[in-house]
């Protein structure tokens, strides 16, 4: 959202195809996977929320975690299997009792409140 409104800034109009492209999910899955890792858990919206990305050890996230969960399981994983993938996890987060999804499990982690 803050992309787009910067962007509207710019070229006085939002317009969202760019965020179709592959170089857009690169960067996406990268500030995904780099930034938890640089803030101890948090992206924007999860430090906004309150809530953070934990190793299931309780310590801090590695690069490694974070890559088996950004990149392996929700960009590979998602794409590979045409979003199924992420309908499944949805339901695991709704109905699993520790509330994680395929991607908390590859990756060792899961979100918490703080």
């Amino acid at each position: 959202m803050i992309t787009g409104i910067v962007f509207y800034v710019i070229n006085g109009e939002y317009l969202i195809e760019w965020t179709r492209t592959y170089s857009w999910q690169l960067i996406y899955t990268l500030y995904l996977t780099t930034t938890p890792v640089i803030w101890s858990g948090y992206i924007i919206g999860k430090r906004l929320f309150r809530i953070k990305v934990k190793r299931i050890d309780e310590g801090k996230v590695t690069i490694k975690n974070m890559i088996l969960r950004e990149f392996i399981s929700n960009y590979l994983l998602s794409t590979n299997t045409f979003g199924i993938s992420a309908i499944i996890s949805t339901i695991m987060i709704i109905f699993r009792d520790d509330k994680r999804g395929i991607h908390d499990i590859i990756g060792g982690t899961y979100v918490t409140s703080e």
